[in-house]
């Protein structure tokens, strides 16, 4: 049985300023516990949530977060 069937997240999208983008500072983190793509949806989510983040790549395969600000 699949633990995560009911564990459905919406990808949130947050409209990129591409001239703003080009000068971003890069940071990338290391994420622990997450265990599908949703819990890696939700660490993306938060991270868009915050005020300076322009773009957030979650990779769930290195347990890694790309993070333009």
């Amino acid at each position: 049985m699949n633990h995560y069937a009911n564990c459905h997240v919406d990808e949130v999208s947050k409209p990129v300023d591409r001239e703003a983008l080009q000068n971003a500072s890069v940071v990338w983190l290391a994420i622990s516990g997450m265990g599908c793509i949703n819990c890696a949806r939700r660490v993306s989510n938060a991270l868009l949530a915050k005020d300076g983040v322009m773009r957030a790549d979650v990779e769930l395969e290195r347990n890694v977060a790309k993070v333009d600000l």
